[in-house]
């Protein structure tokens, strides 16, 4: 029975650094993830993971890498774990969009509006649904897991387990380790390791 998730978010990209949208864009790190990614595998190095999952995207998979050699675990790769998939609007930055898309930079964040979905930007309820499918297909056996993913589906996985509301959008800095512990099924619990530099 599942009762610790240490949900990762992926080392830096230039894109990021750029602070550019990057959805479903295969990215890559960069020095500065590289070193991030080599720094939470050393994190890792006495914590008990029964299994490592990757979304499919490259900068998720090269994060894992490290993990996973120090582990010698393999990474089980699954594009449920992508983040939200902003299609045409990928690689403009929030000033951009907001600048050219006014109505959708308005709109992004809501649950029910659809006018995103003019430009092909996932729903939100299409990100839940994901995220429902993928902890439906773990191994039940699991216990400790370490999920290496993106930001938006790293702040939907709170909300999965209530541990954020719909409108709080707490920050998540690259390379951030978010400690999601159910090992008690009467109160649910999270703290986030922001700065990897710090450890």
């Amino acid at each position: 029975m599942l009762k610790t998730i240490y949900v990762v978010r992926h080392g830096e990209t230039d894109w990021n650094k750029e602070g550019k949208l990057q959805g479903w864009a295969n990215t890559h790190l960069n020095q500065t993830g590289i070193n991030q990614a080599k720094k939470i595998a050393k994190w890792f190095k006495n914590i008990e993971i029964d299994n490592i999952y990757s979304s499919d995207l490259t900068r998720t998979q090269e994060t894992a890498k490290f993990i996973c050699l120090d582990k010698k675990l393999k990474a089980i790769i699954t594009s449920l774990l992508r983040g939200r998939n902003f299609d045409q609007v990928s690689s403009l930055t929030w000033e951009e969009l907001k600048a050219n898309h006014p109505d959708i930079y308005k709109n992004i964040m809501d649950e029910s509006d659809e006018v995103w979905s003019k430009l092909g930007i996932e729903s939100i309820m299409s990100l839940k649904s994901r995220i429902q499918s993928f902890f439906n297909k773990i191994n039940p056996n699991d216990e400790h897991i370490a999920i290496i993913t993106h930001g938006a589906t790293r702040r939907h996985m709170l909300r999965f387990f209530g541990l954020i509301t719909s409108t709080q959008r707490p920050k998540t800095s690259n390379a951030s380790i978010t400690i999601i512990d159910i090992s008690n099924k009467s109160k649910f619990s999270y703290k986030t390791i922001s700065d990897i530099d710090s450890i």
